[in-house]
């Protein structure tokens, strides 16, 4: 026969695996890791001027959309110091006669859509004024208008015999200048900005872009 004791056993266990599922999800509810979209504190210093206001960091007056950096003016994007001195709106007549005398074929924009030319220098300033570098990797470069859709320079068909050398190799102190070519929607002339994504060797790293006036 059986005692009374024996019969509740198993309902003790049942009772004390309960209680130990109740700690670990408590245990788990009040970690101390950040949010999703909340840069670690511990592994991600903002830059001066920027702050953490929705959850991800955004910057805060100029450089930001409404309030971008205006022509001629110098602004540091991770280790180059930008400027945009010149923006020509309509740059198909100047890329059709770039194809004269050369075996390349000027392709006209279709319907809709118009070529934009974006004057740039970019001195690199290095890493405590030392080191060097090249613009292929440092950020990505971009236009966008009122649609919100940034057009890259990339795989285009502008083209520019006066494009920036992005692959040349730069010292500390020295400067790149020269043009990026966009092909944009017609309707988003008035209202483009050129714009930069900071890379670390091609690699997004997580701060917003800059944006920089065009007029």
């Amino acid at each position: 026969m059986r005692h009374r004791s024996d019969r509740k056993a198993p309902m003790k266990r049942i009772a004390a695996l309960v209680l130990a599922s109740g700690l670990l999800f408590a245990a788990c509810s009040s970690s101390t890791e950040p949010a999703a979209n909340q840069p670690d504190p511990d592994q991600f210093d903002p830059p001066p001027g920027w702050e953490d206001a929705t959850g991800e960091f955004a910057p805060v007056g100029e450089g930001s959309r409404e309030s971008p950096i205006p022509l001629n003016t110098r602004f540091e994007v991770g280790p180059w110091a930008w400027t945009v001195t010149g923006f020509t709106p309509n740059a198909n007549e100047a890329l059709e006669a770039a194809t004269l005398n050369t075996n390349l074929t000027y392709k006209p924009p279709p319907p809709g859509k118009q070529c934009v030319i974006v004057t740039v220098s970019a001195e690199y300033t290095g890493i405590d004024g030392k080191g060097e570098g090249d613009l292929s990797g440092a950020a990505g470069k971009s236009v966008v208008g009122s649609n919100g859709v940034p057009e890259t320079n990339m795989l285009s068909d502008c083209y520019v015999s006066t494009e920036i050398e992005d692959y040349k190799d730069v010292l500390a102190g020295g400067t790149l200048t020269g043009d990026y070519c966009f092909l944009v929607d017609t309707a988003e002339i008035d209202t483009l900005q050129f714009t930069l994504k900071e890379w670390d060797d091609g690699m997004a790293t997580g701060i917003p872009r800059v944006f920089f006036a065009l007029t």
